[in-house]
């Protein structure tokens, strides 16, 4: 037996990762910078996590941003084409 369609979709989207959001992507520029520092205790944490944050150009948080509209459309299209290989594959048939 198939996959009804309405399933499929539930399944894609919950399975296939969405654009990745700008605090995803400060919060890895912040662990990288953080790992080149190797703080030793919680206080040396804290200390050069706020000052890789402080570090970052508020350009990049535009940028960050202002790519998501584009992200988005690429995650739709994406999904839109694995809905039709599946309902191709599965429905018509």
């Amino acid at each position: 037996s198939s996959v009804p369609p309405a399933l499929y979709v539930i399944m894609l989207l919950t399975t296939h990762p969405g654009p990745a959001e700008p605090t995803e992507n400060l919060w890895w520029i912040i662990k990288r910078s953080v790992s080149k520092h190797k703080p030793k205790n919680v206080e040396e944490l804290k200390a050069v996590t706020q000052e890789e944050w402080d570090k970052i150009p508020p350009q990049q948080y535009e940028r960050l941003v202002g790519n998501m509209p584009a992200r988005i459309r690429a995650l739709l299209f994406e999904h839109i084409l694995l809905f039709v290989d599946f309902y191709t594959d599965n429905v018509e048939n």
